[in-house]
């Protein structure tokens, strides 16, 4: 069972909503006070209701001021003595096969498509639970809330950890998540074979504690004969489960207690990816986290969100945020813009960086998809190149969604990431071979700053160390080179300089040909700029056939991620 969208409306400061589609993971992003925990509460009180139960047998509401109270959650200016207004929930689940077979057994009723559950709340706390379904069958359902309250608890259990995470907040997020867990030990014969034994030794204490207060009150209650003093498992085992204390050893033994609240942060967030990976058996996991960047560092952030796509791979997760780097690029209508107490699924990442207040430069007008390259000789070939035999990206390089721009070295490509991903834009490396490159790329997968598949290498097969140049077809430059350079062959004179990278090999000719040392690297900048504008001129044949893989790799990938059919 999963849910797949939710609609609110009158529920604090949100006056109502769409139908809001819900991905794996689904990303509510809006500036401060603007309702984006409003929303993200609205939903984890719509799914505690209809989880309920006790719906068919009980349907008010009022003393359950911990679920939803109308003093706290009703707007304020709909209230009135006439008013009939309510607070309305909608919740739509996709049952796959095994849950449809199990309802049909369950409830007795077939279920074609998706199950709609409506509730809604009026000032008297009464509630109304519904299955919106067309057809005759609706009326059989709606007879049936208790037996599809509970159906859909079986099948569906959610944590919500709130943006502030104080202490006491903290444990109980930790306790909470360690009582589940340990919970499914209550099945195992060895385990209560272990309470046994517990209760065995505690009774002949509770009995001693028992008699000494039976004798210390029955002079002062005379018709008082005994007194049991007990402890049902249930306590025991609640007990035991919320009695646990974690500890770190980042070089000092230390309880999570004693940590910063970023730390508590990523542990309970760890926890949740742990229970999401295990304890939560056949259940589907919804996973509510407000504002989860709560006390991170930049760093931590992008790592974060790697976390929180290894848990959507396999549960549901729903976030709140103003942080422009847990944007979804990938999936942007699974980014829920909140504004003026409303909200809609965004439509383009422009939508995003508008309701982000995210101000781009003249120059960058509104990409959606930015590619990193080392220097701007590559930035204008790959740019050639686009508008020769990729007429579709060129088309979305024009209108600015497709930028490529210079890293003017790779050292700078992590610095880059960050500055784009704030922007909200879909980075994309593509760098040289070699060992600045490599280590460039190393620091990003550590960092989490890249996307899964978005980085690229210019690899030249035989070669332990290549640069873009190496793809390029020497016809094309070797003449005009030979002139700039004043030399008779760009070839090095041994052989082995010839598993160089190409400005290594230059710059080994130079040596060859009796070139001043301190004259090598502006020769080869040079020669760099003079290779670039002759690929340029051609850049339609500019490359070796053989060789083109990772251009063409990285171009197949920017049509996929700017959903560019080929």
């Amino acid at each position: 069972m999963k849910l797949v969208a939710f609609s609110v409306k009158n529920y604090r400061s949100i006056q109502s909503t769409p139908r809001i589609a819900l991905s794996d993971l689904t990303v509510l992003v809006g500036p401060n006070n603007e309702g984006k925990s409003n929303l993200l509460s609205a939903l984890v009180c719509a799914l505690s209701l209809a989880q309920d139960r006790n719906v068919g047998a009980r349907r008010t509401l009022l003393g359950r001021s911990s679920v939803y109270d109308y003093e706290r959650d009703f707007p304020v200016n709909l209230r009135s003595e006439a008013s009939r207004a309510s607070t309305r929930f909608e919740l739509e689940f996709d049952l796959d096969t095994a849950d449809r077979a199990a309802f049909r057994s369950v409830v007795g009723s077939r279920m074609n498509g998706t199950l709609p559950i409506q509730i809604a709340i009026g000032k008297d706390g009464g509630m109304s639970y519904a299955v919106k379904k067309q057809g005759p069958a609706q009326k059989s359902l709606n007879g049936k809330r208790g037996v599809i309250a509970n159906f859909i608890a079986e099948r569906l259990q959610f944590q919500y950890i709130e943006a502030v995470r104080d202490e006491m907040k903290s444990r109980a997020i930790v306790e909470n998540m360690v009582s589940r867990a340990l919970a499914t030990l209550e099945t195992n014969p060895e385990y209560q074979k272990a309470l046994k034994a517990i209760e065995d030794a505690e009774k002949p204490v509770l009995q001693e504690v028992s008699k000494l207060l039976l004798e210390t009150l029955k002079p002062f209650i005379g018709s008082l004969t005994s007194v049991t003093t007990t402890v049902t498992r249930e306590q025991r085992t609640r007990a035991m489960r919320r009695s646990a204390e974690i500890l770190l050893d980042d070089g000092t033994l230390t309880p999570l207690s004693q940590k910063g609240d970023g730390v508590k942060n990523l542990v309970a967030i760890a926890l949740a990816k742990a229970l999401a990976e295990g304890s939560a058996g056949g259940k589907n996991l919804i996973l509510a986290i407000e504002e989860p960047e709560a006390h991170l560092h930049s760093g931590a952030i992008h790592s974060l969100r790697t976390l929180l796509e290894d848990i959507a791979k396999n549960r549901q997760v729903i976030i709140s945020t103003h942080e422009p780097a847990l944007v979804r690029r990938d999936n942007v209508s699974s980014n829920v813009l909140i504004q003026g107490n409303k909200a809609k699924p965004a439509d383009s990442l422009d939508e995003v960086r508008k309701v982000l207040g995210v101000q781009l430069a003249e120059n960058l007008a509104s990409p959606d998809v930015v590619v990193l390259v080392e220097g701007p000789g590559d930035a204008s070939l790959l740019k050639a190149r686009i508008k020769v035999v990729e007429p579709k990206l060129y088309s979305a390089m024009t209108s600015g969604r497709l930028h490529i721009a210079p890293l003017h070295g790779a050292s700078n490509l992590p610095h880059q990431l960050r500055f784009y991903q704030a922007l909200v834009c879909s980075p994309v490396a593509f760098v040289d071979h070699d060992s600045e490159g490599n280590a460039a790329l190393t620091k990003t997968r550590k960092d989490g700053l890249l996307d899964t598949g978005a980085e690229f290498c210019a690899i030249k097969p035989g070669q332990t160390e290549s640069e873009l140049e190496d793809l390029l077809d020497p016809v094309i430059y070797t003449s005009e080179l030979c002139k700039l350079l004043g030399v008779p062959n760009l070839k090095p004179k041994e052989a082995k300089a010839g598993k160089l990278k190409w400005s290594a090999r230059l710059e080994q000719v130079l040596k060859d040909n009796g070139k001043p040392i301190a004259d090598h690297e502006r020769l080869i900048r040079e020669a760099k700029f003079k290779v670039g504008e002759l690929a340029i001129v051609n850049a339609m044949t500019c490359f070796i056939p053989a060789l083109t893989g990772p251009i063409d790799g990285l171009f197949s990938f920017l049509k996929q991620k700017l959903v560019i059919p080929d």
